[in-house]
Formats: C-alpha cells, sequence, structure tokens
C-alpha cells in the first residue's frame, strides 16, 4: 500500500492563524514525527507551545506567542490553561495544561492541514488500476476492510464496496459493479462468500501477476497523484538505453574491442587472448580471455552490472601492479553489446573454490521495459581456470575482416605500454601486458595479429638508455648480427665529461630497436618497411600510458629527420630506422607535466634533457654498427671509399666479355658465365636505387635553389627597409623641436620596422620548411593567405591593392614543399611589381584559387605592362628577362632579374607533375599567370590537416 504524503511547513510564510492552528496540531503530538531535534519534554502532561512552534521550525513574529497565550487563557479556557512546570524543566509563561476537548480540535485541523483531500475527477480506468493495486497491497500486509491487522496464515477476502470506502477512492455509482465484473471475468478476483451473506471476494494468482504489472504502469508516485494530488517521482531506464549507449558511446568495433582489452590490463593481466570465430555456422563468436585477478559475485554486482559506478574514479591503480587504469569509465558492459547480441562472461578469483557463468541477451533490452525488470542468469559452476576473465561474445553484428583485427590490435599496442623496460624483480613488479590476437579457421587458430615482437626480431641491433634517481646516465648496445654487446656505457649533457649527470632528469629509461632496410632479411623486408612507414620512431608513455604526439608519423620530437638530412652523421637515423618508446615513471607530476590541453608535455628543463639525451644516445650508438657495416661514420671520416656501382659494373661486364669468348660449349666456363649474369643483375639493381637516390638529390637541390631566391629576396627587401629605416630615423631625430611632426615620423618608422618583421618572419619559416624532405598536402588558401600577410605592408606602402578569391573547399594540392609554393608566388609577386612600374598605374594584383577536372589551379593577374606576344614562348627560357633598367627600382623594392626566375617556377610545377601558363586575364587585368598541380587524394591529405 501506498502511505499518504505528510506536508512540512519548516520555514514557510504564515500568518497567525495558520501558526495558532499547526502550534495545536503540534501541542496534541500529532506531528512529532516533524518535529527537530525531537518532540519537546511533556512534564506531568504539560506542553510548551513556544518549543513545540520552535521544534516545527514555524515562523512567527515576535508578539504572536502572546496573542498565541491570550486565546489559551480567554478563547480556550476549557481546553487549556497556564501553569508552571516543575524546577527541573525551564521556567517561562509558554506551559499550559492540556484539558479534555483539545485533541480532537487538534485533529480536526491536521486534517485540514496534513492530510489532502481526495481527487475527484478519476477516469474509470484509473479507478480500477488503482483499486486493483491498493487491494493487493492490503492483501500483502494482511490489512482487512476494515484497516485492521490480520493472521496472516489465514486468506483474506473483501466486501469490495466496503474497501472502496476505506480506501477512499472517488468513483461513479456503477464503478464497483463494472470493476467487480470485469475482474471476475479476468480471473484477478474470486468470489469467497462468508457467513454474513454479503458478497466477498479474494485476489487471485493472476491477480497477483497482473499486479506486477500495474507496478510500473502505476508508480508510487501515480498513485499518490490519483489518490491525494502529490506525491513523490523517482528515476527509472528504459531498457533499451543499453543498446542507444553500446552504439553511441563505442561507433567502431575497433574501439569496443579496445575497451575490453583493456578492462583486462586494468585487472592486471599479463596476457589477454582474443580469438575470432566468424565462421557462417554455427554461430559466430569473439572470446576474450584474461589472466587478471578475475571477479567474486559483489564484484560483478556492484562493477560490471551497476551503471556508472566511481570505482575507476575512487581506485584510480590496479591492486596488484599499482596500473593507472585504462578503460573508460563502465564502457566494458557496451562495449560487449556493441559488438554482438549475446554474452556470456565466466570469472573466477585466486582464492575462490567455484566459478561465476553470467548469461545476457541484449536482445531483451528493448524499448518500454524498465532496465531493472530485465534479469541476467548467473550461475556458480567449476573453476574454469585459475583466475581471471573470459568473455565469449555471440551472433557478432560485425564481420570482423584480417584488416579490421589489426587495427584493433594496432590501437591497444599504441595505447598501452608493450613491457616495461624496468627489470620485474621486485615483488610487485609489472611483468608487462601483451594482447594476441587469432582467427578460428577448421579448429585450427591462426596468429592474425601479435605483439611487436615479430618485428624486433628482425632489428639490426638493440639501443636501451637509463637514467638513474640521480640523474646519472648510460646506455648499452646489442647486435647479433654482428656480434656486438657493450656497455653500459656513460652519457651526459656535456660530451666532454659524459659522466656529469643530467641535473633534472630522473627515473628515465628508454629501448629502440634499430633498422636499415638493406640489412633485413629480405622475405620479411617489405613487411618491417610497411611498419617503419606506419609506426616508426621513438614514443613516449608517461607511467605506462602513451603520451601524444611523440612518435606520430609527422612528428619529429628528436629532431632525428632533421639529422638525418643534415648529415652530418652519416648512418641512417631517421624516425623510419627506429622502433622505440621511451618510459618515464613521475606518478605525481614532478618532473614531467602535461599541458593543459593534454597534448604532449611542457617544455621544461627535465623535458629538454629528456630529448637530449635520448638523441645523443641514438646517435651515438649507431656509430659502431657502421662500422661494423664498414661505412662511413661522419662528413669528416678518411674511410677508403668502396668502388662505385658504376666501376663494379664495368668490371663485370669486361669479364662477361672474357668469358664469351672462351665459352665454346665448355661447362666450367658456362657455369661461370651464369654467375657473371646473377652478379651483373644485383649491380644493376643497386645502379637502379642509386639513380633514384640522385633524382631525389636533385629534386632536393632544385628546393635549394628555390631557396636561394628566397634569400636574394629577402636580402634585397631587407636592405631597402633597413635604408628606409635610417631615413625614417634620421627624420625623426632631425624633427625633435617640431613636436606636431613627431608622430608621423615614428609612424613611419614603425612601418619599416613592420616590414623587416614580416619578412624576416617569411625567411625564417621558408628555411625551417626546408629543413625536411618530406612533403606534404597542402591547402592553398593556407599558402596564399600566408603570402598576403608577408607582403601586405609592401602593398600598403605602395598603395597597391591585391585581392583574393577562392572557389570551393578543401582545395588540397598533391604533396609539395610549403618553399616551392613561396618560390612560385615570390616570382610571380616580383614580376607583377615591375610590370605595375613599368606600366605607370595604380598597381591592382589578383589571386584566384579553385578546382578543375582534377586539378587545382591558382591565376595570378595584374594590371602592368602586359607581356609582348613575341615573349609569349620565350619567358619560360632560362636566362630570359623582360626587366630592363627602368622596369627595375631600388625604391619600389624590385630589382633587375636574371631570367631564371620563371624558369625555376616551370621546373617546380612541372616536377609536382602540373602545368603554368599565360592565358586571357579577367577584365581590368593584363596578365594571368595559372598554375595548375593535381589534387591531392584522401590517401594524401594528413589527418591533422582539417
Amino acid at each position: 500500500m501506498m502511505a499518504r504524503p505528510q506536508s512540512n511547513f519548516r520555514g514557510k510564510q504564515l500568518d497567525f492563524e495558520e501558526f495558532r492552528d499547526l502550534t495545536f496540531i503540534g501541542m496534541a503530538g500529532l506531528t512529532d514525527y516533524l518535529m527537530k531535534p525531537a518532540a519537546p519534554p511533556n512534564p506531568n502532561g504539560m506542553v510548551n507551545y513556544r518549543l513545540v512552534a520552535d521544534s516545527l521550525g514555524l515562523t512567527y513574529e515576535p508578539d504572536w506567542l502572546d496573542r498565541l497565550g491570550h486565546e489559551l487563557d480567554n478563547g480556550y479556557e476549557s481546553i487549556a490553561s497556564h501553569d508552571s512546570p516543575s524546577k527541573d524543566h525551564a521556567e517561562d509563561e509558554h506551559w499550559v495544561y492540556l484539558n479534555s476537548g483539545f485533541e480532537r480540535i487538534a485533529s480536526l485541523l491536521y486534517e485540514k492541514y496534513y492530510v489532502p483531500p481526495p481527487i475527484r475527477d478519476l477516469s474509470y480506468e484509473e479507478f480500477r488500476d488503482v483499486f486493483l493495486f491498493e487491494l493487493a497491497g492490503m492483501v500483502q500486509d494482511s490489512i482487512g476492510e476494515d484497516g485492521r491487522s490480520h493472521d496472516r496464515q489465514k486468506p483474506l477476502s473483501y466486501d469490495l464496496r466496503v474497501t472502496a470506502d476505506f480506501l477512499n477512492l472517488p468513483h461513479e455509482p456503477d464503478w464497483l459493479a463494472r470493476v467487480t465484473s470485469e475482474f471476475l471475468e479476468r480471473g484477478f478476483i474470486a468470489r469467497s462468500d462468508d457467513s454474513s451473506g454479503s458478497p466477498r471476494y479474494a485476489l487471485t494468482r493472476q491477480g497477483y501477476e497482473h499486479t506486477d504489472h500495474l507496478s510500473e504502469k502505476l508508480s508510487a508516485g501515480n498513485g499518490f497523484l490519483l489518490l491525494h494530488g502529490e506525491g513523490t517521482l523517482f528515476f527509472s531506464v528504459d531498457a533499451s538505453h543499453i543498446s542507444r549507449l553500446g552504439l553511441e558511446l563505442v561507433a567502431k568495433q575497433e574501439t569496443a574491442v579496445a575497451e575490453l582489452v583493456k578492462n583486462g590490463y586494468d585487472a592486471d593481466a599479463t596476457q589477454v587472448d582474443l580469438i575470432f570465430n566468424t565462421a557462417s555456422a554455427p554461430q559466430t563468436s569473439l572470446e576474450i580471455y584474461d589472466n587478471g585477478s578475475g571477479m567474486n559475485i559483489e564484484q560483478l554486482e556492484a562493477g560490471f552490472m551497476r551503471l556508472s559506478t566511481p570505482n575507476k574514479v575512487e581506485h584510480s591503480r590496479s591492486e596488484l601492479f599499482a596500473r593507472q587504469k585504462a578503460g573508460r569509465k563502465g564502457i566494458g558492459r557496451f562495449a560487449a553489446q556493441r559488438l554482438g547480441r549475446r554474452l556470456v562472461l565466466e570469472t573466477t578469483t585466486h582464492s575462490a573454490r567455484n566459478g561465476l557463468r553470467l548469461d545476457i541477451d541484449w536482445d531483451e533490452f528493448v524499448a518500454n521495459r524498465n532496465l531493472s525488470a530485465v534479469p541476467s542468469k548467473i550461475t556458480r559452476i567449476k573453476k574454469p581456470f585459475e583466475h581471471g576473465t573470459r568473455l565469449t561474445i555471440l551472433d557478432l553484428r560485425d564481420s570482423w575482416s584480417d584488416a579490421q583485427i589489426e587495427r584493433s590490435h594496432r590501437h591497444i599496442a599504441e595505447l598501452i605500454q608493450p613491457f616495461p623496460l624496468a627489470a620485474a624483480t621486485a615483488s610487485g613488479a609489472d611483468p608487462g601486458f601483451k594482447a594476441s590476437f587469432a582467427r578460428e579457421r577448421s579448429g585450427d587458430l591462426e596468429i592474425v595479429a601479435d605483439d611487436w615482437s615479430a618485428f624486433f626480431r628482425h632489428a639490426l641491433a638493440e639501443i636501451e638508455g637509463f637514467v638513474d634517481h640521480a640523474g646519472n646516465a648510460s646506455w648499452t648496445l646489442k647486435s647479433t648480427q654482428f656480434g656486438i654487446d657493450s656497455g653500459p656505457s656513460t652519457i651526459g649533457p656535456n660530451k666532454d665529461t659524459p659522466a656529469e649527470p643530467y641535473p633534472h632528469l630522473k627515473n628515465v629509461r628508454f629501448k629502440a630497436y634499430y633498422y636499415i632496410d638493406k640489412e633485413t632479411q629480405r622475405a620479411f623486408r617489405s613487411k618491417v618497411a610497411d611498419k617503419l612507414q606506419s609506426s616508426g620512431g621513438i614514443r613516449l608513455y608517461r607511467n605506462g600510458f602513451r603520451v601524444l604526439p611523440y612518435g606520430e608519423r609527422f612528428d619529429d620530437w628528436l629532431k632525428l629527420n632533421a639529422s638525418n638530412l643534415l648529415r652530418k652523421v652519416l648512418p641512417p637515423h631517421s624516425n623510419r630506422n627506429f622502433l622505440g618508446f621511451v618510459e618515464i615513471s613521475d606518478v605525481d607530476g614532478t618532473n614531467f607535466e602535461e599541458t593543459s590541453s593534454r597534448e604532449g608535455l611542457l617544455e621544461n628543463e627535465s623535458f629538454v634533457e629528456l630529448k637530449d639525451f635520448v638523441s645523443a644516445v641514438l646517435k651515438t650508438a649507431i656509430l659502431p654498427i657502421a662500422a661494423a657495416r664498414d661505412r662511413k661514420l661522419t662528413t669528416t671520416d678518411t674511410r677508403q671509399k668502396q668502388r662505385s656501382p658504376k666501376g663494379q659494373a664495368e668490371e663485370l661486364l669486361g669479364r662477361l666479355s672474357a668469358l664469351q669468348k672462351n665459352a665454346n660449349g665448355d661447362p666450367a666456363y658456362t657455369l661461370a658465365l651464369a654467375q657473371v649474369v646473377d652478379a651483373i643483375r644485383s649491380s644493376v639493381i643497386e645502379i637502379g636505387d642509386t639513380g633514384q637516390a640522385l633524382l631525389e638529390e636533385l629534386g632536393m637541390m632544385r628546393v635549394l635553389a628555390t631557396l636561394g631566391l628566397t634569400i636574394g629576396e629577402f636580402t634585397h627587401e631587407i636592405r631597402i627597409t633597413l635604408e628606409s629605416v635610417k631615413a625614417s630615423a634620421s627624420l625623426l631625430a632631425a624633427s625633435v623641436q617640431t613636436e606636431a611632426s613627431q608622430p608621423k615620423q615614428a609612424d613611419a618608422l614603425l612601418d619599416k620596422i613592420a616590414d623587416f618583421e614580416g619578412y624576416l618572419t617569411y625567411f625564417d619559416a621558408t628555411v625551417r620548411d626546408n629543413v625536411s624532405r618530406e612533403v606534404v598536402a597542402l591547402e592553398i588558401r593556407d599558402v596564399v593567405n600566408s603570402f598576403v600577410k608577408v607582403v601586405s605592408p609592401k602593398l600598403n606602402r605602395k598603395e597597391l591593392t591585391l585581392e583574393t578569391a577562392f572557389q570551393g573547399v578543401s582545395l588540397f594540392t598533391r604533396p609539395m614543399h610549403k618553399s616551392e609554393w613561396a618560390s612560385i608566388l615570390i616570382n610571380l609577386f616580383t614580376n607583377s611589381l615591375k610590370a605595375i612600374r613599368r606600366a605607370g598605374v595604380n598597381g591592382r594584383i589578383q589571386i584566384e584559387c579553385g578546382r578543375n577536372e582534377g586539378n587545382i589551379f591558382l591565376d595570378f593577374m595584374d594590371n602592368g605592362d602586359g607581356i609582348p606576344a613575341t615573349d609569349a614562348t620565350r619567358i619560360f627560357d632560362a636566362f630570359f628577362t623582360t626587366t630592363w633598367a627602368t622596369g627595375a627600382s631600388a625604391e619600389d623594392g624590385t630589382f633587375e632579374g636574371m631570367g631564371m626566375g620563371l624558369k625555376i617556377v616551370k621546373d617546380i610545377v612541372e616536377t609536382a607533375r602540373g602545368q603554368i601558363a599565360l592565358r586571357p586575364a579577367a577584365e581590368g587585368f593584363s596578365t594571368c599567370f595559372r598554375v595548375s598541380v593535381p589534387e591531392a587524394s584522401d590517401e594524401e591529405i594528413p589527418d591533422n590537416a582539417y
């Protein structure tokens, strides 16, 4: 049954009559349950009405107690009278005896203030449901129709009319007859007359079952609302919420698998095995077993079966190995639902004598059903393994190709440190964590994705570095192929004193596996190369977890790519030559601190020393490997050069010619000839590789030529700007005595300095972009806007206008150097300035960009003197120039051309498989160059480009 709600007038604004009535009710003891801290004492039947009002929390004016006392003395003499209490209680004038009749008045007032009147507008359906619900409650509590308790051993029967009156249910005259007939017809009640002869009825089992259904439909809040006009509501969760969360929180199947594997990591597992069975019959499944701590019934119920628990917040580290927990809060169960339609969970702990099996059918979690009303069967089973948890996900929702399985493995491998570098000798030390992904085919297991050890076995060398708690650093080198096992060797921040400790760097380890493509076994070379291409570099793990972006494909945090290009150290040592990671133990964040965006670490002293340490060890450790390979170590190395591939080929050809003259069918000569042919084949392959390298070097030389032109323009602009700065400074100094002119001259000086800063910034960015040979897809908007920002001071100074227009979005060109576009735009811009000066007009330049037939185009237009038709076919030739003495001007910032600008532009564009040509200019312009390069493919656009 539903208890009636009680009103609480504590702290509410009252008038005197309300205050008086509520105090009377309290004096009669009818609202003791509302009093705080407890009901006042009642010595010898006396009551203190001031204490009663205060205990009820009633608000009143200062004179209301006196008025109340006056009314008790005069208006209510027959029911209360003042007197003094015993000496054990407070002596004040608010003590009264309650006489006969007072309790009756208080009871009537209680009905007025604390019992809401019944609502008289129930529908028949509401009356029917509430009546059956209340009747079931009376039967369950063994309460008769008169409100009295009865013997629970005897079945109860009820006069439905008397029961409706007891329940105070409003109803129309014919509703009791209707409800009686309906309940009998549906089997909810049965006739059970007694000796009195009046019709009586007992509730049947079917009536009980229907009441259970009503318990969801007719909540307590709704029942109170129907009966009394007010009630209490509680939140509930629709069962379909499970499937919605599974799809929305875990959209990708790879992410769902990763979440379940991370739960094994959080349970202190050292190994997680995943077995995919995606055969069409009899049922697809995914089995995930971890050898972690497992769960008992309390942990299973409070953890897995309870949503949104604070366990991973309150207990952020695992019990056995003190791992920082990796799983997202409460996502595991939703991940299981995302992957399949059924889940069988088996688990046991080390100390348990049995195991537990939980069966969940996710299809039972449907809409319009309360989440707490969906049962899941749990069974005690024979211990299935020593400790751990096995999840068997049945009826998979996805097909799971090998590529998808490998992506899931890669996601896990990138997030969690593959293995600890600290020796796991101490009790409780973390031995590491590995995940193995396999597919079951015809009863056999086939490994699809394992840990990185498969790649580590093919490394040319292993390099390890260590910094202890005092900052002392050392490194070791091992190479089975070359028989090297050296170290530990000391290293420090000062190469002249390697034993000197690092002042800030503490408790750091790293391990790197070194690869050179030609030294890898041919059978595995392609697979290793792909791994180095996608995952090469040194990653960073702090307290067991990956810190981004260090070690990402386009990140060069140790400057290995830059050093490899500078070639002061000659052995290959770019990011693609290493697979490795740094392990930082800094739980409290004493030495290393994440940025506010959680992307990377702050550039403090410890982090700067870390970069220096790892980079120095890697570049030092590869030198013994190069020496064992008989390769030059540095640019100053005087090691004897080997014969060139071309010389080797000429020697072999000579040997071939001699053999041909002497072969004459001799088997020995035939065999020797075959050996020479094989040697020539290898030599030609090497020559081809060398030729490709030379072509790449030639491309780099073109970039360097571009950089030289940029430097020339920069030098000239600095010279012009500095002369202007000097002149403006002189004028400013001369005008000191003329105060009115000082601001103007000062502004001019600041403008010149701004020019200087703009070109300096542009030059610095261009130089930095040329440090790496890597090319990237570029959004033409970024290229143009960056250029316009740099030249804007010159435009303002000469009152030139430069307008830009872009047609379409995502205008990415094929991968190119930023400096190549800088050279293209600077050449076209300086040519336009010269043409505008020769024409003697107010200069206008317009840059339009867009997409056309798979290409990205850039139209560069100006209103200068144009290009004569006779020169149109020669402007891209080397050393041809249209600039003569009258076209160059130091004041304008242009200089006499060498005839190489457009030649270089054409070479850059054609190297990018594009074209540059003159085309008809738009109205108001005289010249238009169109630069057109292929559009970047989706694969060429970096993930972080948007």
